[in-house]
């Protein structure tokens, strides 16, 4: 089971706060389920994010700047560097040329942040991340018309990211989350550069989207150990009931993720049983089958990379949520 629930409050003309509770555990950042065992005892409640929010318009754009806990800032395609429950803790900036894309084909868009991992480090040497990321949003054939669907819909967005991970020297000089593999023992930085790009458009009034999502580590030991990929592509949006064009949603994407490209304990903690060092194949399937509810059926085939001198280990997943929203 999983609850959450927040609240968002204009406080301001430009400033905006806002809080939310979820289920979860202590030590684990990347989950909020909590298992129905332990003869109905009472389930945790934490506080998930908690933040402040100023806008300033621009004649050309708006920026954001963000303190607290909050969704992730950055934009990504996939999970394979952070979690989609993972809520960054910290301040960042954000700043976007045309958000809507109503005023032009063109969205610029730049994030930049810096975030406090583990504050009790050993010897003063505290674990932080820093990160910044740059992209462009663009209407490849923005003269389309309406009629052409295809091409009226048809855009590309890229970006590049840098995060720059410090003072992860040992495993005890880190809180690391539940779940991860522990590679902060095997490395002294993670300089992760992430490019990414993905191409979207609708067909038949259903959405259709491919994407790359791609790191490297250049701190890595080993040249052939700091990198990893995600490719995949999601199809339709679960939004209208049993409709034939909007009451589904369906995707794929595969995974390879060495040992020591991204920092283990804030990836997707499904694939493998979370962390890194794994390639894994993910098939998914949703349907709207309620006004506001949906029934998901997820898919995870994931192994341990021959990466390393581990074992090769293998863990198939059957996931399947109903997930209500009000």
């Amino acid at each position: 089971v999983r609850f959450r629930i927040g609240a968002e409050g204009k406080v301001a003309d430009n400033l905006k706060a806002g809080f939310r509770i979820a289920t979860g555990e202590t030590g684990n950042p990347r989950s909020t389920n909590q298992t129905l065992d332990d003869t109905f005892t009472k389930k945790s409640i934490f506080l998930d994010q908690a933040y402040l929010e100023y806008r300033q318009e621009f004649p050309v754009g708006a920026s954001r700047v963000l303190g607290g806990m909050f969704d992730n800032p950055f934009w990504v395609p996939s999970p394979m560097l952070f979690d989609v429950d993972l809520s960054f803790a910290g301040v960042a900036t954000k700043y976007h040329s045309d958000e809507t894309m109503r005023s032009g084909p063109f969205n610029l868009f730049a994030t930049a942040g810096a975030f406090p991992v583990d504050s009790d480090g050993i010897g003063g040497r505290s674990p932080a991340m820093f990160s910044i990321q740059t992209g462009a949003t663009a209407k490849l054939v923005p003269d389309a018309t309406p009629e052409d669907e295809f091409l009226a819909n048809l855009q590309v967005t890229a970006a590049i990211a840098y995060h720059d991970m410090i003072n992860t020297e040992a495993s005890n000089a880190i809180n690391t989350p539940t779940g991860s593999n522990a590679n902060t023992t095997t490395i002294t930085d993670f300089n992760m550069v992430n490019p990414n790009l993905q191409i979207a458009s609708v067909v038949g009034g259903v959405p259709m989207t491919l994407y790359t999502d791609f790191v490297t580590n250049p701190a890595a030991k080993e040249a052939d150990n700091g990198k990893g990929l995600n490719i995949g592509v999601k199809l339709g949006k679960a939004l209208v009931p049993f409709d034939l064009k909007q009451g589904w949603e369906a995707g794929y994407f595969f995974q390879r993720l060495e040992q020591d490209a991204v920092f283990d304990g804030f990836t997707d903690g499904d694939i493998n049983g979370g962390g890194t060092n794994h390639i894994g194949h993910v098939y998914y399937v949703t349907l709207a089958v309620l006004k506001n509810s949906t029934l998901g059926v997820k898919w995870l085939d994931g192994r341990k990379a021959p990466l390393t001198n581990e074992a090769k280990s293998q863990t198939d997943t059957l996931q399947m949520d109903w997930v209500t929203k009000f």
